[in-house]
Parts: structure tokens; sequence; C-alpha cells
């Protein structure tokens, strides 16, 4: 394993390296928020290798790619097969979506996505940079429905420095 970052919270890191798909059936899902270069991203990468060796289906987007993928699949008229394959998998993890580009056709997959999963209480795992209605802001007309559903669904592992996550807010003091 890569060195952790100097300043990665310690207790971040063992929740993620402590979660486990499905065994928290009011939170199966999973939100690491912090600053840049904190080891959010690596702290997941680590878990998933070791489910993908426990044989858990897996699939891994950063929110641009996520972002890419969902244009073309529509402009090729497979978005619906697309979506379905993201709502399907086993452990859906989408690296730093706060960076998508959130057109409509982006904002309404990802809530459909989104809704859909939670419904089925399948695992989505997500890392932003944002605090509190950061991500809200950035999508647009179905901001508020996601972090709404995301503050529902995923336990949270706060990398932000000497911070409490606060529940109403998600990931502020």
């Amino acid at each position: 394993m890569s060195r952790l970052p100097a300043n990665m919270p310690m207790e971040a890191w063992e929740a993620v390296q402590a979660w486990v798909p499905g065994a928290n059936k009011d939170k199966p899902g999973l939100l690491l928020a912090g600053p840049n270069r904190i080891g959010k991203t690596r702290s997941v990468y680590v878990r998933l290798g070791q489910l993908h060796a426990e044989n858990y289906a897996i699939l891994a987007y950063t929110g641009a790619e996520f972002s890419l993928r969902c244009a073309e699949a529509h402009g090729n008229k497979n978005g619906t097969a697309w979506e379905k394959r993201l709502c399907e998998v086993e452990v859906l993890f989408i690296d730093d979506l706060d960076k998508a580009r959130f057109t409509d056709c982006v904002g309404t997959s990802l809530y459909d996505i989104i809704e859909t999963r939670t419904s089925w209480r399948r695992p989505i795992i997500t890392t932003m940079n944002v605090k509190g209605d950061g991500l809200s802001d950035r999508v647009g007309h179905t901001g508020g429905a996601i972090v709404g559903r995301l503050r529902d669904f995923c336990q949270v592992a706060n990398f932000w420095p000497n911070a409490a996550p606060d529940a109403k807010k998600g990931t502020e003091r």
C-alpha cells in the first residue's frame, strides 16, 4: 500500500476501511467529504480492492467521467441501458462527484440513478470537496433531491481537518 497523506484524519480512514456493503441497513452508502489531496480517493480504492477480492461487482467513475459517459450514452440512445447498469451493480463509486459537468441530462440521470439505488438499498460511495449544500448548488434543478437522498442514505466519513459532521448538513460543523 502506498503511503497515506500525513494530514489524513485516521478516524475517517478507519471508517472507510470498516465499511461493509449492506451492513448498515439505514445508511448503506458512504460519503467522503474533505479537501483535496487528503486521501479520500485512496481510502476508497484500498477498500474497493478488498471488496473486489471478496467478489463484489463494482463500477467506479470520476465525476468528470460520469458526465462524459452519461452524455455519450444518451447521445447514442443507450441512456436507459447505461443507467440500468449503474443501478444494478452491487457497489457504485463516483469519485469527486462535485467535479461532474451537470447539464440537465446529467443531473436528471444522476437523480434517477441515486433514486433507484436508494430505493433498492444498493450502496453508493462518493467523494466530494464541498460542504453542505455545495453539491446542490452545482447540480441544478435536481440538486436538492440528490443531496437529500445522499444525506439520508450515506454514512459520512469526514475528512475535513478538525471538523465534526453535523447530522443536518452532512459534512459541516
